[in-house]
């Protein structure tokens, strides 16, 4: 239907908020992510899209597809492929550990024998059960990366581990959290991409040069308005996946 008539329907995420990736305000949504997803779905002819929070795995695999396509800063692995499919990437980033200001943590040997809380039913909770395997610490979860923050600030965790880029927007709006640079929990990279269900082929085919025009022609002015007033900065000299740092 998102290719014939109505609206295109964009799965978000149930975080309320992800600073400089989607951020609602009154009944409207804005962010880097949300700047994507208007243009893909203009330039498909279908107009603004209608964002729906969702479940990212279920809403593509219903087989009634309550979402045509879903970006909420969705990592594309292997393991994912396996149960969707990607047009991507648009970013790319790595993860990383967050802390309270006040936190002695400063580097990845202070981590022995911390808590460190991550969002549920992400790569960044199986990147840090990996981690765990090497590294002697206490891994937690909570439902969001949101929550594992406030529980952090409570006394709960220790420390909160996530994309790097998102953890970096989250201590620009609070300046009681410090990201820590030297970090790295996983040892590649997050590469973002639009998820669409398995056998959304034909969307797939017209998204692909779409996204590439994105980010040819709007990718850094749309960085420029969400993300750089966050203090993110990224390596222009690699145009096709940015790197963010």
């Amino acid at each position: 239907p998102c290719l014939d008539t109505g609206k295109c329907l964009v799965g978000v995420s149930y975080s309320d908020s992800i600073p400089g990736f989607r951020v609602k305000n009154g009944k409207e949504y804005f962010g880097f992510d949300v700047d994507i997803a208007n243009y893909l779905t203009n330039k498909l002819g279908r107009g603004a899209p209608v964002f729906v929070q969702a479940d990212r795995d279920q809403s593509l695999a219903d087989p009634d597809h309550p979402v045509h396509m879903y970006i909420s800063t969705v990592s594309m692995t292997d393991d994912r492929l396996e149960k969707m499919t990607f047009v991507g990437p648009y970013m790319r980033t790595f993860q990383g550990v967050m802390v309270s200001d006040d936190s002695e943590i400063e580097n990845e040997s202070d981590l022995e024998q911390k808590s460190i809380c991550v969002a549920e039913d992400t790569t960044s909770e199986d990147s840090l059960k990996v981690y765990a395997k090497t590294h002697a610490i206490d891994v937690r979860s909570e439902a969001t990366t949101e929550q594992c923050t406030k529980a952090m600030k409570e006394g709960t965790y220790d420390g909160v581990t996530g994309d790097y880029v998102t953890l970096q927007t989250y201590a620009h709006a609070d300046p009681e959290l410090r990201p820590i640079p030297t970090v790295k929990v996983s040892k590649g990279y997050e590469l973002y991409g639009v998820a669409l269900p398995r056998e959304s082929m034909a969307l797939c085919q017209k998204l692909k040069p779409l996204l590439k025009d994105f980010i040819r022609e709007k990718w850094e002015s749309a960085f420029d308005s969400n993300l750089k007033p966050l203090n993110i900065t990224y390596d222009p000299t690699n145009t096709t996946v940015p790197s963010l740092k």
